[in-house]
């Protein structure tokens, strides 16, 4: 169930058992779970673009109703083995009983009746289609009329994570050691197939569901064989189909697989190049632009693509850093990689804690509990927020709402990263900005005084009531907060004279600061 604003746009289901589900969010945001074949993790794509990683088990509160939807439709419209987890069902749709040593599904077998069947029994009137249960009740299909569509519903045990046991205080440790053995928890799954889709365990079934529907339209009061010929020259083990398992009990955490063994994957600066068997060349890809399996191949193979990237990145940069340790003085020491490590500056303020390190990387745990980590060439961004998820951007493709934050890094590696002559030298020419901005604010405002003192003056002139000891106070003070001497004259004109010349004097106030601003900027390159 889907949270109010909230609907599903589209769902694609891929033949490996990946399934991408786009949810629409207050109308303008697009928000998209990308579940991998297993069905055990997801990645987490933001309306800004940022992508995150996690386990569906443990899927965050935010994406829970997402990754349920997405999961309901994988394991419904999907051949590949179903993924049930506890905490991604509804308490009321998990039953807890005995457990069930071998998941079987027995169909009646020929011999019972003579080995016929009325297809009327077959045939359910309140759903208006033809059913079929197995005789334990594990298993139950069902055709639709028109004979295309077949519905399967079977039983399946529910993987329980220890955290999800409940055990009451008086329980002994050998009380749920044979609890957990012997009872588990179940739950009832629905899947929906086509006529030509339907898995080969359940074949015998709609086989013969399908015999009843052609016999229905003929005569509805027919019979028909549980078997057909052939299948009765079969043993009565034909009738036994085994359930599809939970694929939770075996899920791992794990990226795409190459899939062909002979292929090539050749790296330099971050740049990958797949080729097949044959020599071919296939893909040119990056870092970060990994292709999935279903573009690569569909061949079987145990490797991943991120792992054999990351080793062949692993094996140029341990090439590289050896090729430079033999170049250089061996009289030398090398420096100690712990070295790196250390602390360069820490600061800790209201905003949070401000951290710097010798190998130029800088770390800050802010406030709200977010953290923020700029790597050493000051490009790429971590971050990890405060309801447990995690993303990477750069500089130039952060969101405006985490720029704040880098903004508030970048300020503080400049400083830590600096010499003290550098830091006394940005202090200075700091202070001798904001002295020169707050000197030219003050005879901005003088101006200001000026101009209303003058502008109330004239009013007051107009109307004859002005007084000669009030246009004496004016004047005087004029006088004594501009420091110079400046006419004082009435008339319409000398007032449009003052307020050109003050306008002419903010324009150059102006081009002073961004003077000041360039020559800072320069003698900071140069540096």
């Amino acid at each position: 169930m889907l949270p109010a604003g909230t609907k599903r746009r589209r769902c694609v289901i891929l033949t490996d058992g990946t399934a991408i589900g786009c949810f629409l969010r207050n109308t303008h945001e697009t928000h998209i779970v990308i579940l991998e074949p297993s069905g055990h993790a997801y990645s987490y794509l933001q309306p800004d673009g940022t992508r995150t990683r996690h386990l569906a088990p443990t899927a965050l509160s935010s994406h829970r109703a997402l990754v349920i939807d997405t999961l309901n439709l994988r394991n419904r419209f999907t051949s590949m083995p179903p993924y049930v987890h506890l905490r991604l069902l509804d308490s009321r749709d998990v039953r807890y009983q005995r457990r069930i040593r071998s998941m079987r599904a027995r169909w009646p077998a020929p011999g019972s009746n003579g080995g016929k069947l009325s297809v009327a029994k077959l045939y359910n009137r309140e759903q208006a289609c033809f059913e079929m249960q197995s005789i334990e009740g594990a298993a139950k299909v069902r055709l639709d009329a028109s004979g295309q569509i077949v519905d399967l519903y079977f039983l399946v045990e529910v993987k329980v994570s220890d955290g999800d046991v409940e055990v009451s205080e008086g329980e002994e440790e050998s009380d749920r050691r044979w609890s957990s053995s012997s009872h588990a928890h179940y739950t009832t799954l629905h899947q929906s197939f086509a006529i030509d889709q339907v898995p080969e365990s359940f074949a015998l079934p709609v086989r013969t569901l399908l015999a009843a529907k052609t016999a229905w339209d003929r005569d509805r009061d027919a019979e028909i064989d549980y078997l057909s010929e052939t299948d009765e020259k079969k043993s009565a083990s034909a009738a036994v189909s085994v359930l599809p398992r939970n694929a939770a009990f075996t899920a791992r955490p794990a990226f795409s697989a190459l899939n062909h063994q002979q292929s090539v994957l050749t790296g330099s600066n971050g740049y990958f190049t797949w080729c097949d068997e044959s020599g071919g060349r296939q893909q040119q890809f990056t870092r970060e632009t990994i292709p999935p399996t279903s573009v690569i191949g569909t061949k079987v193979t145990s490797h991943s693509v991120l792992s054999l990237c990351q080793h062949v990145d692993y094996v140029l940069q341990s090439f590289k850093y050896a090729t430079t340790t033999d170049l250089e003085d061996m009289l030398t020491p090398p420096p100690l990689p712990t070295e790196e490590l250390e602390l360069a500056q820490e600061v800790e303020n209201e905003r949070g804690r401000f951290r710097a390190f010798h190998d130029g990387r800088v770390r800050v745990a802010f406030a709200d509990r977010t953290i923020l980590q700029v790597d050493r060439d000051g490009e790429t961004c971590s971050f990890f927020f405060s309801d447990g998820a995690s993303g990477q951007t750069t500089l130039a493709s952060a969101p405006p709402w985490q720029r704040v934050y880098i903004h508030e890094a970048m300020e503080f590696g400049d400083w830590a990263f600096a010499s003290r002559e550098e830091r006394m030298r940005r202090h200075v020419r700091r202070q001798e900005t904001q002295a020169i901005v707050a000197q030219e604010l003050q005879r901005i405002s003088v101006r200001c005084g000026m101009n209303d003192g003058l502008e109330m003056v004239k009013q007051t002139s107009s109307s004859g009531d002005i007084c000669a000891p009030l246009v004496d106070m004016l004047s005087r003070r004029a006088s004594e907060e501009a420091n110079d001497e400046v006419p004082l004259s009435f008339s319409l004109a000398a007032v449009r004279e003052l307020q050109a010349s003050t306008l002419q004097h903010m324009a150059s106030v102006d081009h002073a600061l961004r003077a000041a601003a360039s020559a800072t900027e320069s003698e900071r390159v140069s540096e």
